[in-house]
């Protein structure tokens, strides 16, 4: 028995909304997609029949062994095992990470990052805002709350 398979590999496709929260307060949003390599292949598995007969059962007397009532043309038949042989096998799609419609995965991005919180009015015009005490107390809450929720859940990460 031979079978001509076609055969379409499973694949996900996912689509994503982001938003990463960096050290700096800010956020970065993004919106995207991404897809697993889409395989196709084209298999033939070939089944063949392994028989057998005796030729010569008895020296003395022949007429068993291919007139007799209980002669065969062969004695005994079975399938053999499956072989595949792939015919065609292509790739439609390479796998696809981080297609972005909008936005960014990087928490570094100058571009799509802005700050969540804006600069504090405390700090005055001119200053900096890494030096006022209160984002340095929020930075340092959020950096704890991060390094603590790292800690509890690593498979999260």
């Amino acid at each position: 028995m031979n079978t001509v398979t076609f055969d379409l590999d499973q694949f996900k496709a996912n689509a994503f909304i982001s938003l990463i929260f960096n050290e700096n307060f800010e956020v970065c949003p993004g919106i995207g997609w991404e897809a697993e390599r889409v395989l196709f292949r084209v298999l033939y598995t070939m089944k063949f029949w392994n028989c057998d007969k005796t030729l010569i059962d008895d020296l003395a007397d022949y007429s068993t062994t291919w007139t007799g009532y209980d002669a065969k043309y062969f004695e005994d038949c079975t399938e053999s095992n499956d072989e595949e042989i792939i015919l065609f096998e292509k790739e439609y799609r390479e796998a696809l990470e981080d297609q972005m419609f909008y936005g960014t995965v990087d928490a570094k991005s100058v571009k799509f990052c802005k700050g969540l919180f804006g600069t504090s009015s405390l700090a005055g015009p001119g200053a900096s805002a890494e030096k006022d005490p209160a984002m340095l107390l929020a930075k340092l809450a959020y950096k704890t709350f991060f390094n603590w929720t790292v800690g509890a859940y690593p498979e999260a990460f």
